[in-house]
């Protein structure tokens, strides 16, 4: 959780995707208040052996909801909004789960617990790709968009990307919160990524990309020339790639094209 008042609290984006990862495809992918909830019931949670807690300022507080107890934690906060009617109020993230008992009392109490969005968990053919083809975050649309990028353009990463946000011109167009990933967290989403998909993600880099564009450039017979130019090239050594065979050439973008392809058809 992240705290920007002693009583507000929201879900860093940080766990909000590691959320989709441990437990999705998600039901609900996106908070349900944009901003904030005040809150006062994070007393006692802590106790249940099946919760991440994260201390803050020596309050506990939940890092990943844990669902099996979603009935205590709810009647927790009836309890807190009886005491403190005004000002009280929790935003809750919790999977569409009939029959159980913490979302049985959500829809049993709509006069409390207002449900302001619900979403179908989508149906992926390709169920390890799943939580990466959400566009709603756009740290995947990014990274989407420089694997495209990068892989046609046949780029050096630090083409893509700075190498750290404060690297921008700020006064440009473009300031320190437009950049979604830097260079090193974008080495650290492909390799997720390759992992995913069911690839080794110690074999993939920051070449990666222009690795496996230069390959493809190279099964088309496009002149060596342009190639050298396009990836700048210091050295010949992309011309090794003619003599790997279809194992060891750098299947990455093909891969996450095809299950890509398989998920959204």
């Amino acid at each position: 959780m992240w705290r920007q008042d002693r009583d507000d609290w929201m879900l860093g984006p940080v766990h909000w995707v590691d959320i989709d990862l441990e437990f999705g495809p998600f039901t609900i992918d996106c908070s349900v208040v944009p901003s904030r909830a005040n809150s006062y019931c994070y007393r006692s949670w802590s106790r249940e052996e099946d919760a991440r807690v994260q201390r803050f300022d020596g309050l506990n507080a939940w890092e990943k909801l844990p669902f099996s107890i979603l009935k205590e934690i709810l009647v927790n906060f009836l309890r807190a909004k009886k005491r403190q009617q005004w000002g009280t109020a929790a935003c809750f993230l919790v999977p569409v789960w009939p029959g159980n008992p913490g979302w049985d009392m959500v829809v049993s109490m709509p006069e409390v617990f207002r449900v302001e969005l619900q979403r179908e968990a989508g149906r992926y053919r390709d169920e390890a790709l799943a939580p990466h083809t959400r566009w709603a975050y756009g740290t995947r649309c990014a990274l989407w968009a420089a694997i495209l990028v990068g892989f046609f353009g046949l780029f050096r990463k630090d083409n893509l990307t700075t190498g750290k946000a404060g690297a921008w011109n700020t006064r440009g167009a473009l300031v320190r919160d437009d950049v979604l990933f830097q260079a090193g967290g974008q080495v650290v989403w492909i390799r997720a990524l390759a992992q995913q998909v069911g690839l080794e993600p110690g074999s993939y880099s920051g070449h990666s990309l222009r690795w496996g564009g230069a390959t493809a450039a190279l099964r088309l017979d496009v002149n060596n020339i342009y190639i050298k130019l396009q990836g700048d090239w210091k050295s010949d050594r992309f011309e090794g790639y003619r003599e790997l065979d279809r194992e060891q050439k750098l299947i990455l973008p093909v891969a996450m094209a095809e299950a890509a392809a398989a998920a959204c058809s």
